[in-house]
């Protein structure tokens, strides 16, 4: 996501989150958290309840989303049920889709680096 929308982003599991990144949470503070589909799912909704209550916005990406989830500051995008083994390609999709119109929006052409190439020349 950062090469090609040059937006600061970090991915973090729930758990990673919940060590520092809520003293960023804020107005302002946007998130994107794949809710999963084995032991991780409930502290990825904590996650997001989390990020809500503290003022900010996070779109959360599942299959079968939990009631407690619809509240204001959360958007759900749902997914077709699918095999939990294809659910991370499934869930990656959006984020691809999303990175051409975020770069356009923030002013820089998609797939034209600034400071760099597709090819490290110098390490």
């Amino acid at each position: 996501m950062q090469p090609a929308t040059k937006l600061d982003s970090t991915a973090l599991t729930g758990g990673q989150f919940h060590h520092g990144p809520p003293e960023l949470v804020r107005e302002g503070f946007r998130a994107i958290l794949f809710r999963g589909n084995g032991v991780e799912r409930e502290l990825n909704e904590v996650t997001a309840l989390d990020i809500a209550r503290l003022g900010s916005r996070c779109l959360v990406i599942a299959i079968n989303p939990l009631p407690s989830l619809h509240r204001i500051g959360i958007q759900i995008l749902e997914l077709p049920e699918i095999s939990p083994a294809f659910l991370p390609a499934l869930e990656i999709i959006p984020l691809q889709l999303l990175m051409v119109p975020l770069a356009i929006a923030r002013g820089f052409t998609p797939a034209v680096f600034l400071n760099g190439s597709k090819v490290t020349l110098v390490e």
